[in-house]
């Protein structure tokens, strides 16, 4: 069975870097600038050395393209719903479809320990499936069982079932979960990258020139240098 293409949380590994060239960077410290040459370890991150200055630059860039990377094509919280609904609903019908086999399908379905040793596909299949907790059927000596599957079944539902009921906001069964819009969980999560880098971009210059910093000035700070 293929795997479908799906979203990743790790789909800006490896692409995240900045992108921007050397003058880029040296454009971005200038609006810092002058930077000193003298490294504060006491101050840690906020240290305005011109290495510590140009790391931060660049950790900014990076991670406004790895947000911007995630929210490309994240799901939204209707599909996400629809999703795991999917799941609770599977998991209780392959519930409910094995408690109605009936002692024949059930005894089918069965191999005797004795020949678990073999390594033929049925075997393997049967033993990573692990068959022998499928329902049981009757015997003069014990009741027909539903085994161990169908419970573990019956509790996927359930704890799935949770899961959507939060994620949906445990809204009415005709509240629309999912308003419309230019939108997606990692945007309700984070906001739009640009606000990230303009927020952090105006810390970064008000650590380097207290005071001085200006909508303008915050702007060209990186994002030149990010992407």
């Amino acid at each position: 069975m293929s795997a479908p293409d799906r979203w990743s949380m790790m789909k800006y590994r490896g692409r995240d870097a900045p992108k921007g060239s050397v003058e880029a960077l040296e454009r971005a410290k200038a609006e810092l600038g002058p930077l000193t040459t003298r490294h504060e370890p006491k101050l840690e991150v906020l240290c305005p050395c011109e290495a510590c200055v140009e790391t931060n630059i660049r950790g900014l860039a990076t991670e406004f393209n790895a947000r911007s990377l995630l929210i490309e094509g994240a799901p939204r919280r209707k599909t996400v719903v629809d999703n795991l609904r999917r799941v609770a609903e599977a998991a209780t019908e392959l519930a409910a479809a094995l408690v109605a086999l009936d002692d024949y399908s059930r005894k089918h379905l069965l191999i005797a320990s004795k020949y678990l040793q073999g390594q033929d596909p049925i075997t393997r299949a049967y033993k990573t499936a692990e068959g022998m907790h499928l329902p049981t059927p009757e015997t003069e000596e014990n009741p027909a069982s539903d085994g161990v599957i169908v419970p573990r079944l019956s509790a996927l539902h359930e704890y799935v079932s949770w899961r959507v009921d939060e994620l949906a906001g445990w809204s009415e069964p005709d509240t629309p979960v999912d308003k419309g819009g230019n939108t997606n969980l990692l945007k309700e999560r984070f906001g739009p990258p640009a606000w990230y880098i303009v927020r952090h971009a105006w810390v970064l210059f008000e650590n380097c020139k207290p005071g001085e910093a200006t909508a303008l000035q915050r702007q060209k700070t990186v994002p030149f240098f990010a992407s």
